[in-house]
């Protein structure tokens, strides 16, 4: 279409529709990563649509094909399902030759295209939703789902689910419990699902193995370790103990598909320069705290939990999860209205309140406390406002929640000593770092963040 301007200029304006860039993305179907693909596993093909509307997949005109590089016959892939719209559920056949392929996936007249490496093993681990492991215990009772309320103990046996095993054998997997390797009793595919694998093993009985609802799972085949799930495990009757102290009926609703309520209050206190002069050498310290209180249920906690590792437990890269965490938002549910504020109260007297947002139902509170002045070396700042010791978090509570008190401890704060030595970094060197601290013991993790200064 044309259209005259003015002093005879020609402008030109071109109609049509957004294009929508169609990406396909391979994962596993256990464990939802990107990555390598096993021969003989179920896959997911799950769509992005980028740049223009979404149109659910039409079942009626969904293919999808293999092609080996090399080979100019590509392989049909057995549809296995069509689910959340944009994704499809495919069996890679076991004869499939290892090595690089594409697998293009056709539906509503379009198609998307990914190239992807197939291996002989690349195990993922099912879940039953959030990190907790789709697992069984067998005991003298027979098969019961692993819950809160019903956690594998020592000795038990269990059965673990997933896709990727291949022509592995239980001589040749490890399942890492708590970090620390154990036999599998049996590993292979299951009796009735094509691509379903099940590892079966025997929970040790070992007192250095955490106990509790969510104790660290892997699977590692040789150089590879799958995705990191949880197990639930105790060694007495009843529930396992969970973290943030929910009693057993608590368990129960949550293991019935209820929710509880889960409170996160966090307290920031960071030396760095301020907003007004980034360029210059100054610090302040900034205090901060905030206050949320939102309702999950069974599988949004498996995510906000901390996986439990052996304390004798240390890593250099561990994997932490999946692509399952991406769907966080899937498990929490509506924030609590806690009142008209939140009040802190340290061993000093000292009192930070937490207010709401000023409209809206109050959802998330906040705090601060205001900068003193900037000075020139950060062991010149007065004493942080977040001292040690400790801490009383309250509320007033309103006509549907009762008010509450919570106690927590704040340990004396880490001192380095070596701070004028650490300014400039040799990634060619080891880096030492050195501090005072009296609370701390040789069970506790420090984490050490280094981000480069802002110059010119």
């Amino acid at each position: 279409m044309r259209a005259s301007g003015a002093a005879g200029v020609l402008v030109w304006v071109v109609c049509g529709a957004a294009f929508a860039q169609q990406l396909l993305q391979v994962e596993n179907a256990a464990s939802l990563l990107i990555g390598d693909v096993a021969a003989g596993s179920l896959v997911k093909l799950q769509l992005i649509i980028q740049g223009g509307p979404v149109t659910p997949i039409d079942p009626a005109t969904v293919s999808a094909q293999l092609l080996p590089m090399g080979f100019q016959d590509p392989l049909s892939l057995s549809i296995l399902e069509v689910s959340d719209a944009t994704s499809v559920l495919v069996l890679i056949p076991s004869a499939t030759p290892l090595g690089p392929v594409s697998i293009t996936l056709n539906y509503n007249g379009h198609s998307a295209t990914q190239n992807v490496y197939i291996v002989a093993t690349s195990f993922g681990l099912y879940s039953a939703g959030g990190e907790a492991a789709l697992a069984q215990n067998i005991t003298g009772n027979g098969l019961q789902l692993n819950s809160l309320t019903h956690p594998a103990h020592p000795q038990d046996f269990v059965t673990l689910w997933g896709t990727g095993l291949g022509p592995a054998t239980a001589e040749q997997v490890s399942v890492l419990l708590g970090g620390h390797p154990f036999p599998a009793a049996y590993a292979g595919p299951s009796a009735d699902y094509a691509g379903l694998d099940q590892i079966n093993f025997q929970v040790p009985d070992d007192p250095a193995i955490p106990q509790g609802c969510y104790v660290a799972l892997n699977i590692q085949i040789g150089n590879s370790i799958s995705n990191l799930a949880t197990l639930s495990l105790s060694r007495d009757a009843g529930p396992c103990v969970h973290p943030f102290g929910l009693t057993a009926d608590e368990l129960a609703a949550l293991d019935s598909g209820g929710q509880v309520y889960v409170g996160q209050i966090n307290l920031d206190s960071t030396i760095g320069a301020p907003p007004d002069s980034l360029f210059s050498p100054a610090y302040v310290r900034m205090e901060s705290a905030n206050a949320q209180f939102l309702s999950y249920n069974a599988s949004g906690l498996s995510l906000i939990s901390q996986p439990l590792f052996a304390d004798d437990y240390l890593s250099g890269c561990t994997l932490i999860g999946g692509g399952v965490s991406a769907g966080l938002f899937a498990f929490i549910f509506s924030p609590l209205n806690m009142g008209t504020q939140i009040t802190v109260q340290g061993p000093g007297g000292q009192t930070l309140n937490l207010l709401p947002p000023g409209a809206g139902p109050p959802s998330l509170y906040n705090g601060s406390e205001p900068s003193v002045p900037a000075v020139t070396s950060p062991d010149q700042l007065p004493a942080p406002f977040f001292s040690s010791g400790q801490w009383k978090a309250s509320a007033s509570g309103n006509t549907n929640v009762q008010p509450f008190t919570a106690m927590f401890s704040i340990p004396n704060p880490i001192q380095i000593t070596n701070y004028s030595q650490v300014s400039m970094v040799d990634h060619t060197k080891d880096l030492t770092i050195t501090w005072i601290s009296t609370t701390y013991s040789s069970a506790d993790f420090v984490t050490v963040q280094l981000y480069p200064a802002v110059s010119d």
